[in-house]
């Protein structure tokens, strides 16, 4: 009975190896902070950047801006108009020409398609044929 009266049990642990434990697992906390520490320090103490690849090697070349590409648009625009509104050959040896939309609507509607068949040399099949 005289062991109850020491109001805790001397066996388990001592109270020295669980200081030692704190004392050890802090050592090696701060071990670890202080070598992160002066590996990163050591990274930013370099002196100067490194070139980039475009630098070293050379860059793409700049793009070509347009200065007014309102005017640009209007130029195009009034360059398509005119070739799309005249009437050029295409191929003069085939007979193919170049006419205005409206105008070959115009004929399609009075003569009808043309037959392909006998321009190409063999029969159109059924199923590209229009009815």
């Amino acid at each position: 009975m005289a062991e109850q009266s020491q109001g805790y049990e001397f066996t388990d642990i001592k109270f020295r190896w669980f200081i030692y434990g704190v004392l050890g697992l802090s050592a090696t906390i701060a071990g670890v902070y202080g070598a992160v520490f002066i590996t990163e320090a050591s990274f930013l103490q370099r002196p100067g950047n490194p070139p980039s690849p475009a630098e070293v090697f050379g860059g793409p070349p700049l793009p070509a801006l347009q200065i007014r590409p309102e005017r640009d648009r209007e130029d195009y625009e009034r360059t398509v108009e005119a070739r799309h509104g005249s009437y050029d050959w295409v191929d003069p040896a085939a007979g193919i020409v170049r006419m205005p939309v409206a105008q070959a609507m115009k004929i399609v509607a009075e003569q009808g398609l043309p037959d392909w068949s006998a321009r190409l040399g063999k029969p159109v099949p059924e199923e590209v044929a229009l009815p």
